[in-house]
C-alpha cells in the first residue's frame, strides 16, 4: 500500500525534535507493520512547512507521479488550509481569499481522486483566537 500525505509544517512534523512530527509516527507504525509481514506499506510524508492549499495543488500531479505504487492500494491524506488562513496586517487581507481556498482545496480533492483508492481529509488544527488574532 502507498500512503501520501499532504500538507504544510503540521504535516512535515516541524518541531517535533522527538520524532518529526505525526505523519512520521504513522510512518513508523506501518514500517513497523512491513517488518512484521503483515503487509508491505509505503508511506511519503509530503509536508511542506508554509505552503498553502494552492500551492499545494499545483504540485500533486508531480509527487504522485514521483512516487509510483509498487503494489496494492494508494490512500491519500491531506492536512491543508492552515496557512492560507494568514492575514496580512499591512494589506488588511488574507493571504489567500476564501474562494480561492474553496477552489484549490476541490481541485486538491480531485486531483487525488485520480491517484488514489481513498481520499481523507483532516481537519484544520484548532487554536485561541485571542492569541492569534489578528495574524
Amino acid at each position: 500500500m502507498r500512503i501520501l500525505i499532504f500538507g504544510d509544517s503540521i504535516v512535515r512534523g516541524s518541531f517535533d525534535t522527538e520524532c518529526g512530527g505525526w505523519a512520521n509516527r504513522l510512518s513508523a507504525a506501518f514500517n513497523q507493520k512491513t517488518c512484521e509481514g503483515e503487509e508491505y506499506y509505503n508511506t511519503f510524508n509530503l509536508g511542506i512547512g508554509g505552503e498553502t492549499c494552492v500551492q499545494l495543488q499545483a504540485r500533486i500531479a508531480n509527487e504522485v507521479a514521483s512516487r509510483p505504487a509498487t503494489s496494492g492500494e494508494t490512500v491519500s491524506l491531506v492536512l491543508s488550509g492552515t496557512n492560507d488562513s494568514k492575514f496580512l496586517v499591512e494589506e488588511n487581507k488574507n493571504i489567500v481569499t476564501i474562494d480561492e481556498f474553496e477552489v484549490a482545496y476541490i481541485k486538491v480533492v480531485q486531483q487525488l481522486k485520480e491517484f488514489s483508492d481513498h481520499v481523507f481529509c483532516m481537519g484544520l488544527t484548532r487554536m485561541d483566537e485571542t492569541k492569534t488574532n489578528p495574524i
